[in-house]
Parts: C-alpha cells; structure tokens; sequence
C-alpha cells in the first residue's frame, strides 16, 4: 500500500469536518464516508487483523467522538471514529492524530533545526508502519491522509495530515499512575483518621501494597516494550527496515548534540531563575537575550556544566555498535495497556479479563531514532511522576539489563519465528555497569528535565497553568489495573471517575525534579566501586557537577 494515499482534489475546507479548517482538530470528511472502509487498502488491512469485513455496516455513517480529551503534551488534534457493524454495534474504533499547520504550541528557541510538517508526519508514518511489520505493540497503523486546508493568515492552501490507527481504550499509563497514587493517598489518610474502626483498617496496609505493586508492573511493562523496541527494531532494520526505505535518525556527533541539548536547557533555566528571582520579564525572557554581565555569568555556568559532562558522554558512546533503535519519547503519557490480541476488549468479566495477557503498547514515533536505551530506562524509571528511591531504580536496571534483556533477546532467537543472531545485540556488560551508564544517562536526563519543565513555563505556562487545575476523565471501566477489592470488580464499562493533571505542574514538578536530581547524583557518588571499574575515573567529574548544582539552584 502506497504511503500518504492522497486522493485528488482541490484545496477545499469543505473537505474538513471543523470550524473553517484553521483550529487544529478538523478531519477529512471522507473518514465519515462508509465507503471508505469498504475501499480495497482498508479492506486489505481488516483481512490482515482478520476482522470480518463483511459485518460492516455501509448504510449507516461512522460516529465521530469531536471531544477527546487531551494531555498537557499534545502537539496535534485528536478524534475518535466508531464504525458500526450489521447488528447495530460497533464493528471497530479508530483514533486519528491530526497534524494541522494552524495547531501549534510554542517549543522555545532551541537552536536545533525544525523539520517541516510534511517531513515530520511522514517519517512518523513510516515508523508506525515499521511497529506493525515487526510486531512492537503499537496501535494498527491504517493511513496517512493529507487534504489542503485554509489558515487564517495564509494566502495559500496549507496541508494537513491525518493518522488513523486502531484505538487504544485504556488510558495512558501516567493517568494510571496518577489513579494509583490517589487511591494510596485515600487509604494512607485513612489508616490515621483515629475515628475509623480498626477492623475497617485491617485491609489497608495489604491494598496500599497491592498498589505499589500495579505500579510496578506498569513499569516493568513499558521496560519490557522497550526492549522490545530496541531488539526487535535494530534486527529487522537489515531485512523490513530496508524494505520500507527506513533511514532512522541518527547524530553524526552523538557527544555534541547532548552537550547542545544540555547548553539549551542550562540556558532556559537560567532564564526561568532570573524571572523567578523578578531580575526580569517573561517577555525579555521569551527574546532569549540577557545583558551583557549576566551573559558573562551564565557563560561561565555553562562552561563549567559542559567541560564535566563531557567525559561523560564520551565514555556512554565510546562505542557506536552500542546504539539502539529506541522509540526515543520515552515518557509515560506515551504508553498504555492493551490485550495482546485484538478484539479481546470484550473481555468485560473481570475474571476472564485478569486472565487475558496484556501489555503495553507505544505511541507516536516522530523521535523514534539510533540512540542509547540507558536514555529510555532513565526517563522512566527517574521520572517525576515515579516516587522511586536510587537503591529501587538501581534493581530495576540491574533486573532489566542484566536478567530480561538477554532472557527477551534469547526468546525471539529460538522462537516460533526465530531471529538468528538477535542475542549479538545485548552488550556485555556486567549488571554493575549496567547501572553506571543508566545512572550517567540519569543525571543528563534530569539537567535536561529540570531545563524542559523551566520551557514550558517561559513559553507555554498559560498552557500548563491549564492543565494544572484541571481533572481528567479516567475510565475506570476500560483500565486494566488491578485495583484492590473495595475498587473492583467493575463490570460497568461506562464507569468513570476523574484524575489531576496537578503533578505536571511546575509547583510540583520543579521540587520532584530536584530532589530526584540530588539523590541520583549522591547515589552514584557513594557507590562503591574497584579500580577497574571504567566508572571509577568519571567519579570525580559527577562531583564537579555536583557542586555545580548545588552552586547553581539545581538542587532543593
């Protein structure tokens, strides 16, 4: 099937189901149009999910969900798409990610260049299409659709573009997250309300634990996604790759773009100090100039940041056969738990339904690249969102490099369809070493957050400061965490309740990020190693950095 099908016809915004085409959310009429699923490309896909074509219904029009609540972090438009089926039902859904030229959100002056749209939507296409192929979970990828639209304030017709992927009902693993920790919030202040009968408190403890537990098995899911991409999606580049003409991004000087990366941040920070500090204005902010003695000031910071980090990056890719492809946006909010097989959603019994393996599933691909996965294992695992002591975080990699990525990489070697050769791809590493560059990887990873969370302040904070009093809907029916007994069984699928986008918030954040930062980098300083190990001699370039956050508000 020929990538970005474009269908020919003028540039119209009649074509657009939407206000007048410049809002970001509107969507190609023809999505509403049965007899575009019943085209030979869609039919062709159904047959190869093995969905029956022939229960479509094509007298009645597919529904459109116009109102689908997004995150803080959604570049692009969202909608939903209920095809019904002969007997009044729903034959399948579908989610459309749509790229609009009038929908932006303002990402700040990083000085890296800025791929078109057209470029962008259509090398995410193509790294969808390469998750299906090779069998990552992912949502099915259908089409990329372009139609030309108008723009307020452009004389010419713009395209935008349209992802339709199959839907994914449960929701995303930070809203998981964030139920998760509500719920243990509510029986904590249980076990010390004095007035509550001590038989009422009993199981409280045991639920608490059951919690942390689903928390860890969010995690170690998406880990085990991860591997997946990155054993699955390096081997089958030589063979699939090649096939769909995939080049996937990759630094020709990996050390110099995460010393760019990190000047960035440090930069953005600095300003976000200055303006907390009331030295000066969002707006001066925003124009990115300071004057010429606080110029002088932060040159210094960044040349004493960047000449410890070096080494640093040096020793992380001092082997270009170490690099991976990752799925590269390695966040919570872009991953969910699915059935491993379609159609099982109507498994609503709860017992069947906890029986049902699941996993989780990724979503978009636009920073899918050639990088290292200690970068993926850090934004996870050392997450804002994710409370999880160093002494935690260090098992978990130790567990995951050193025990499930070689039992996976062995797996897929002697399996039904074996990949011969696939086990060359774990390093060999001891689990020690492991840890290190995961935990350098870390402390780059937490620069960079605390320099991100300082952006979207300075640029989007209007936005976020949304998003930070709002509540989400979660769908308590539709997810597929093991809530303890006084929560579950849910057998209504219509159930809901809400979740707060509060943790995003910088009030909450910016501390996280912070302590997070200081008891990572105190962690690996007090970890004892031998003289042999290559992290010995990078000791005394962490204790320069951390120094240098102490020195420079990077610290609580």
């Amino acid at each position: 099937m020929k990538e970005g099908l474009r269908m020919p016809q003028e540039a119209n915004t009649s074509n657009y189901v939407g206000s007048n085409g410049d809002n970001g959310y509107t969507l190609p009429l023809r999505l509403l149009d049965p007899a575009f699923y019943t085209s030979r490309p869609m039919r062709e896909h159904f047959i190869r999910l093995r969905w029956p074509v022939d229960m479509i219904d094509t007298t009645a029009a597919p529904r459109l969900n116009a109102f689908v609540a997004g995150g803080p972090f959604d570049r692009a438009g969202r909608r939903e798409i209920y095809l019904p089926n002969r007997d009044g039902g729903i034959f399948a859904k579908f989610f459309v990610k749509i790229h609009h030229p009038a929908r932006r959100i303002v990402l700040g002056p990083s000085g890296q260049p800025q791929e078109d749209l057209a470029s962008r939507v259509e090398y995410e296409a193509k790294n969808l299409r390469y998750w299906n192929l090779i069998g990552l979970p992912s949502p099915y990828f259908f089409e990329l659709l372009r139609e030309d639209v108008a723009v307020r304030g452009e004389e010419k017709p713009q395209e935008a573009f349209s992802l339709l992927m199959s839907h994914v009902s449960a929701p995303t693993h930070d809203l998981d997250i964030f139920m998760i920790d509500d719920k243990i919030a509510q029986y904590r202040n249980r076990l010390e309300d004095p007035f509550l009968d001590p038989a009422q408190k009993g199981h409280l403890p045991h639920y608490i634990q059951q919690l942390e537990n689903e928390k860890d098995r969010i995690i170690e899911s998406i880990l085990r996604t991860q591997i997946r991409c990155q054993l699955l999606g390096t081997y089958h580049l030589k063979d699939i790759g090649k096939t769909l003409s995939l080049d996937p991004k990759r630094a020709e000087d990996p050390v110099a773009k995460e010393l760019r990366a990190i000047s960035y941040y440090l930069r953005v920070h600095h300003f976000y100090e200055l303006v907390r500090a009331g030295k000066i204005s969002v707006d001066t902010a925003r124009q990115g100039v300071l004057l010429p003695e606080e110029e002088t000031s932060f040159k210094m910071k960044e040349a004493a940041f960047l000449s410890a980090l070096t080494p640093l990056f040096q020793y992380l890719y001092a082997d270009t056969s170490l690099l991976r492809y990752i799925h590269g946006d390695e966040y919570l909010h872009h991953y969910a738990y699915k059935y491993r097989r379609e159609g099982e959603a109507l498994y609503r019994d709860l017992q069947l339904r906890r029986e049902v393996p699941i996993h989780s599933v990724m979503f978009d691909a636009t920073d899918a690249c050639m990088g290292l996965p200690e970068f993926g294992l850090a934004k996870i695992l050392l997450s804002y969102l994710v409370d999880y002591p160093p002494d935690k975080v260090d098992h978990i990699v130790s567990r995951c490099m050193g025990k499930l990525l070689p039992e996976m990489a062995n797996s897929y070697e002697r399996g039904q369809r074996p990949r011969i050769g696939i086990s060359s791809l774990v390093p060999s590493f001891s689990r020690n070493e492991f840890v290190d560059r995961s935990a350098i990887a870390g402390i780059a990873t937490l620069l960079r957050g605390v320099g991100l969370k300082g952006s979207d302040e300075l640029f989007n904070h209007e936005h976020f400061d949304k998003f930070s009093v709002l509540r989400r809907e979660y769908p308590m029916g539709e997810s597929l965490v093991k809530f303890p007994e006084d929560v579950a069984p849910r057998l209504d699928i219509s159930e809901k309740t809400t979740v707060s986008y509060a943790p995003y918030s910088s009030g909450q954040a910016f501390p996280r990020l912070y302590n997070r930062l200081y008891n990572h980098v105190q962690s690996f300083l007090h970890r004892s190693r031998s003289v042999t190990n290559p992290c010995k001699s990078l000791e005394e370039h962490v204790r320069t950095i951390d120094k240098l956050c102490s020195q420079y508000h990077f610290y609580p």
